[in-house]
């Protein structure tokens, strides 16, 4: 099944140490312009009222992953990998024939473990990590840019 056959994309965006308030802050100064957060605010969810019962990365997004406490899928601190017999949403959506990807920060494993985390076993189809900065393709686009300038 291709993308056009859905109605909807799901798009989910987590951000490290960016809370809501910098982002209206850059806003309401004027700062900068934002066009894409803003389309995607303006045609999207936002959720004003949430919160995280882990502040931590990999715990949180594992969270988010999984719908589960951080007791209960099993990782509690940054370090550990999330076990991937636990169902996630990515998983699901699979299963109902969606496309699915994961690009920038994953963190559901530890990313001092190895270059290439095999990040398909959470369901993902498609997978551009750039956790890691010892290499990939985030620090080639680094050394591409910084040689441009």
């Amino acid at each position: 099944m291709t993308m056009e056959a859905h109605k909807n994309d799901v798009i989910l965006f987590m951000v490290d140490q960016l809370s809501a308030k910098w982002l209206e802050s850059a806003r309401e100064h004027n700062i900068c312009d934002l066009p894409n957060f803003d389309w995607l605010q303006a045609n999207g969810t936002t959720f004003s009222q949430a919160f995280t019962s882990n502040p931590v990365c990999s715990p949180s997004r594992a969270t988010i992953a999984t719908g589960l406490t951080s007791r209960a899928h099993g990782l509690i601190m940054n370090g550990y990998s999330l076990n991937p017999k636990i169902p996630t949403f990515m998983r699901l959506l699979q299963q109902e024939g969606w496309r699915t990807g994961g690009f920038g920060k994953l963190h559901l494993k530890p990313h001092f473990e190895k270059f290439d985390q095999d990040y398909t076993v959470y369901g993902f189809d498609v997978v551009h990590n750039a956790e890691d900065d010892r290499s990939g393709a985030w620090l080639d686009w680094v050394n591409n840019f910084v040689t441009m300038l």
